[in-house]
């Protein structure tokens, strides 16, 4: 049995050939794990962006549930207000950002007091004992 080394010879490839081959492969490599790179960086940023979203929809939600409570408090407020002869009065000071609530007397039109807001929660509570106090049985 003959063998013949040229044939061998010229059907591999020769030693430049694979290293640009494996050049290549290597081109190609990188370029997928680029894209790859790229693809994970938009996934996170995405993510994040869904997150911020979600994040201002729950504040959202939150102030709307705390409007809610402060509407409520302040319609029961104005009722029992009415019983010891009293009004609310409602500004917003602009130096503060705030809205400043002023309990007037009706009949002689006098600033009793002025309260901030995170203070009608406890001129709510004070007013319904005050009520207990004065009245038993609601009807």
């Amino acid at each position: 049995m003959e063998i013949d080394l040229q044939t061998i010879n010229s059907n591999s490839l020769p030693p430049v050939k694979r290293r640009a081959d494996t050049s290549i492969q290597k081109n190609d490599s990188s370029k997928v794990k680029a894209r790859t790179e790229e693809a994970v960086k938009l996934h996170q940023k995405t993510k994040e962006s869904a997150i911020k979203q979600l994040e201002v929809e729950m504040q959202n939600v939150a102030e709307q549930a705390e409007r809610i409570d402060a509407e409520k408090y302040l319609r029961e407020i104005i009722d029992i207000t009415e019983v010891f002869n009293r009004k609310l009065k409602f500004s917003i000071d602009k130096d503060l950002g705030q809205v400043i609530v002023k309990v007037v007397d009706i009949n002689t039109d006098k600033v009793i007091k002025e309260i901030p807001p995170d203070q009608l929660k406890r001129l709510y509570a004070k007013m319904k004992e005050a009520m207990g106090l004065i009245i038993d049985t609601t009807i």
